[in-house]
């Protein structure tokens, strides 16, 4: 399944914004509550994870690597190329890209790149985050208060599996 980014608006069928019941209905998935970040909801038979603000709205999603899911971006497959590809790709279309210890950074899209470690600049792209606008243009403490603790989150939706797992993935 082909999952198109649009900058700031969303990935596939899902959007900045909607509510966890919206993004539940649209997924039709078992989730987990991610152990450590508890405003992520994990769909691991999608490699999706969807990362919430208070009271319950769609600010982040992250897509890692599967057989029959490739996010892509103005006609490019962005998962398993080589860090170093993607970022000559994106300088081209951003100048302010930039790239950290664990991948690269977009802000022009909001789009993130994980690759694990930029050791090796040939890497494989492991997973991509999106967001909305407004966290890059907020600390990480501002971004941290606006997060929703999803394990006091109700009441679960009909056909929805919701269980905690712990730190070691139980």
């Amino acid at each position: 399944m082909k999952l198109l980014i649009e900058p700031y608006v969303g990935i596939g069928p899902l959007r900045f914004g909607m509510t966890i019941e919206e993004v539940r209905s649209i997924l039709k998935e078992p989730s987990e509550i991610h152990p450590v970040y508890h405003s992520v909801e994990y769909y691991p038979n999608l490699g999706i994870k969807v990362d919430y603000w208070t009271p319950g709205v769609c600010m982040g999603i992250e897509v890692s690597r599967r057989k029959s899911i490739y996010p892509e971006f103005q006609g490019q497959r962005l998962l398993n190329k080589p860090i170093n590809h993607m970022l000559e790709w994106f300088k081209e279309r951003d100048p302010e890209v930039k790239l950290t210890d664990t991948g690269l950074s977009s802000p022009k899209f909001g789009i993130t790149l994980y690759c694990g470690s930029t050791k090796s600049l040939k890497a494989p792209v492991e997973s991509i985050f999106v967001s909305e606008r407004n966290l890059y243009n907020s600390s990480i403490k501002e971004s941290m208060k606006r997060r929703m603790d999803l394990r006091s989150y109700s009441p679960p939706i009909k056909n929805s599996t919701i269980r905690e797992i712990d730190e070691t993935g139980n």
